[in-house]
């Protein structure tokens, strides 16, 4: 037979929300702390290669992991590059929007000066 009571109390309610948020919070540090893994990784794998270290040779890696790495680097930095000039584009954008509306006002302005005081009341300004 089915519950009649009303459903679950204020109580479980707040239970479960700290669950889910406790759960979100951890998701979150984990992903952070992979991000940061990440960025380490990317920043050594560069300054390896910059560098002329061979990552057979010198870090004692397989032909098949360092062919793995180089593979990952390569990716990655085509990704990290396109994601910089996403958001160059979208800086500019911005930056473009604010120019426009800062044009816009001061045209708003000057019109607004253009007029007296009888016309302003006139045109309920």
């Amino acid at each position: 037979m089915a519950c009649m009571d009303g459903g679950p109390s204020e109580r479980q309610i707040a239970a479960a929300d700290r669950a889910a948020s406790k759960e979100a919070d951890r998701l979150k540090a984990q992903k952070q702390r992979l991000d940061d893994v990440t960025r380490m990784l990317c920043t050594l794998a560069n300054a390896t290669e910059d560098s002329g270290f061979g990552m057979v040779g010198d870090f004692d890696l397989s032909v098949e992991e360092s062919t793995e790495i180089r593979k990952w680097l390569k990716t990655h930095n085509e990704a990290d590059e396109k994601r910089r000039k996403k958001e160059a584009a979208a800086a500019k954008k911005k930056a473009e929007a604010k120019e426009r509306s800062k044009t816009q006002l001061q045209l708003k302005k000057s019109a607004l000066d253009k007029l007296t005081p009888r016309e302003r009341k006139a045109l309920g300004l």
